[in-house]
């Protein structure tokens, strides 16, 4: 937290944000554009989830934690419907949900539950966990985030690595990207995929790791 920042009479709306930044310790400019929309989307959720979001059918519930969010070149078109709309009509047509009740659990608890979780990796990955492969990078290899993200916690590893499609060194049941990725790969719709080789990883993390045991370390060759 820095100093208290002065504010001359007069100042732009631009400069006072950019000191109110300034006095919360902010490194990067916040993009307020985007910051005041999610601040009054979070404030509308817990109105709305307050309200509404019990009793619920468990079949909300069911569904709330099965429905991914389609990532494609036209996603904001994609994401209004596969991650608003169809979920939350669905709810009502299929089971009889109240529609109060499916837009408190698809558009505000689903959606935050996972839009926070993503934030996690640049914000928890960075900041708590090991470094096996590099320790000279801030990104670190976290458990807990790679739980949370179904498989993107393990960011020290995707920094060395930024190639691998895996993104992790090691096997993960919750690691469903990958899982996914192998499902299309198996299909023959995913193809040239590039990983990291053992002797890639365990050369790297001699060099420059923390000295956490790597999953699968290589046994030193020695001269007879």
């Amino acid at each position: 937290m820095s100093g208290k920042v002065d504010i001359k009479p007069g100042s732009s709306i631009s400069e006072i944000l950019r000191g109110f930044e300034k006095q919360l310790g902010f490194k990067n400019e916040i993009k307020w554009s985007t910051a005041i929309p999610i601040v009054l989307y979070h404030v509308l959720a817990v109105y709305w989830c307050y309200h509404y979001a019990f009793p619920v059918k468990w079949q909300t519930l069911l569904f709330e934690t099965n429905t991914i969010s389609a990532i494609v070149i036209y996603f904001n078109y994609f994401k209004l419907m596969f991650c608003y709309i169809l979920p939350t009509t669905l709810g009502i047509w299929l089971w009889g949900e109240q529609w109060r009740c499916a837009v408190a659990w698809q558009c505000f608890i689903r959606f935050l539950g996972m839009f926070h979780s993503e934030l996690t990796v640049n914000s928890l990955a960075h900041a708590y966990g090991y470094r096996p492969y590099n320790k000279n990078i801030i990104p670190r290899e976290n458990r807990f985030v790679a739980t949370c993200t179904l498989g993107e916690g393990w960011h020290n590893y995707h920094h060395a690595f930024p190639f691998d499609y895996k993104a992790a060194e090691h096997f993960d049941a919750f690691n469903f990207c990958t899982t996914f990725i192998n499902g299309f790969k198996w299909l023959g719709w995913a193809y040239d995929l590039r990983e990291a080789t053992p002797q890639m990883i365990n050369g790297l993390a001699n060099r420059l790791g923390d000295g956490t045991p790597l999953h699968y370390p290589l046994a030193e060759q020695t001269d007879d």
